[in-house]
């Protein structure tokens, strides 16, 4: 999921896939997802956070203007906790209250005109926030995923004070978080051992000390460490989301290890936490809530235990589902629909999210994100026709480098119809497309597997348009 970096907060004042507690009491983190905005913004304090939209340059010249730090917002259209962040965290009464504080920034990783920030700040998970000194653009604070409201207003407080009489506890996390910053988690994490080492169960910032811990053992692959901790630390931190990160994390270094392994062994207690944790109402993200419950089903397949498995995976869906009705508009309840999707193949029924998708559709006809996805279920139910219909559809309103992913399932659905041409058409069209956006290295990735496979097709026709 991820962890926090502060770089010039408190005490000085990331990192994984799916998307922390932060706050000066370590029984101070409130509901998070349940608190949303106002229907009626009378008030100023209602209105939603003045955000500029895709435009680094001017939100910069506009914090250096006001002489306040620049708070931004980097996402993706597909990215379901980006669109829980913006649904469920930013809209909150806590996060309105930082309005005069920051100057608001969102950049859509997608679009073209924000490569020049994403090369200059990068970006290995969606969503990631920062906080920039105009003054200096050096990062004053990241996250790499999200927080509850609490949590994100309390670490933004955090990032305003001035405090030079930090601890050694303190100073040990600092460093820690400084070696993030660097891309150095083997040395970060020496850090975050000894700041633990160093504090006392009741520190304010054990949980993020934890979480970035045993995220950073787990990239560094030492596995059984990263299991361990996450055992012996998870389970007694305050219900939070670096305690759910802690444990997402240390169960997968776990279950990757071999039956009989010392770190395998540390998968049942792990596995008994993400059940308390799918178990908990109120204090984490749903979003985050649903991860803890994609983990947890993992973690029991991979133990042998498929019923008990599915009975959870009933569980996730039932759970998401009641999360969309709840949603106060829809697109919170679109938020749900990727995580509902993978519930339901769980359960072995993908067809069940054929309405949700389509209705999603209807509701955002300009997204190309429900179509992609419907396009997807159709394929695994070898719907061909369907899928393909779908598919195209999602191209014609699909831009970045994300659409890549489009021509590539437009691609398996010809090949799975045994449709040569039309799949090197998709490819030759991919390739074309590829050589006009800017590739982060992920998609660089992709756009290199894409030309291989073109090129194993070889030079018969392509489909006629």
């Amino acid at each position: 999921m991820r962890h926090v970096v502060f770089l010039a907060a408190t005490v000085l004042g990331f990192v994984t896939s799916a998307c922390g507690h932060r706050s000066s009491s370590p029984s101070s983190t409130a509901a998070s997802q349940q608190t949303t905005a106002a229907s009626a913004p009378a008030k100023a304090k209602d209105a939603p956070l003045p955000f500029i939209e895709d435009d680094y340059p001017r939100a910069l010249a506009e914090a250096k203007a006001k002489n306040k730090p620049l708070f931004v917002d980097g996402w993706a259209t597909w990215c379901h906790s980006c669109l829980s962040l913006k649904s469920y965290v930013l809209t909150a009464p806590e996060m309105r209250a930082q309005a005069d504080n920051f100057v608001w920034l969102s950049v859509d990783s997608e679009k073209d005109q924000n490569a020049p920030f994403f090369q200059k700040f990068g970006l290995s998970v969606l969503p990631t926030l920062w906080v920039i000194d105009p003054k200096t653009e050096q990062i004053s604070w990241k996250l790499a995923g999200a927080l509850t409201a609490p949590e994100l207003a309390a670490a933004l407080d955090d990032v305003r004070k001035k405090d030079g009489n930090a601890g050694e506890a303190e100073s040990a996390f600092a460093d820690g978080v400084r070696a993030d910053a660097h891309k150095d988690p083997a040395g970060a994490a020496r850090f975050y051992e000894k700041a633990l080492a160093k504090s006392p169960r009741t520190w304010n910032h054990r949980a993020e000390a934890v979480s970035a811990y045993v995220t950073d053992l787990s990239a560094t692959k030492q596995a059984e460490r990263c299991a361990e901790v996450a055992d012996h630390e998870a389970h007694a931190l305050p219900m939070s989301t670096y305690r759910v990160n802690a444990a997402v994390i240390g169960a997968g270094c776990a279950q990757d290890q071999p039956q009989g392994s010392p770190a395998h062994t540390h998968l049942a207690p792990l596995v008994k936490e993400l059940t308390d944790i799918v178990h908990t109402k109120g204090t984490i993200l749903a979003d985050d809530r649903s991860g803890a419950f994609d983990e947890l089903i993992s973690a029991l397949k991979s133990d042998g235990k498929k019923d008990v498995a599915k009975q959870m995976a009933a569980e996730w869906a039932a759970f998401l589902e009641g999360e969309a009705q709840r949603a106060p508009d829809t697109k919170g309840r679109a938020v749900f629909d990727a995580h509902r999707m993978l519930a339901y193949v769980e359960l072995g029924d993908p067809a069940r999210a054929i309405p949700m998708f389509s209705q999603t559709e209807r509701d955002f006809p300009e997204d190309y994100n429900p179509p992609a996805r419907l396009s997807r279920v159709y394929f695994e139910l070898k719907r061909y026709d369907e899928a393909l219909a779908a598919a195209s559809r999602a191209i014609t309103k699909a831009y970045g480098p994300r659409k890549l992913r489009l021509y590539q399932l437009k691609a398996d659905i010809a090949a799975a119809k045994k449709d040569a041409p039309a799949e090197r058409q998709a490819l030759d069209e991919a390739l074309q497309f590829a050589s006009t956006v800017s590739l982060r290295e992920g998609y660089e990735k992709l756009r290199a597997q894409l030309a291989e496979r073109r090129a194993k097709l070889g030079s018969g026709a392509t489909a006629q348009r």
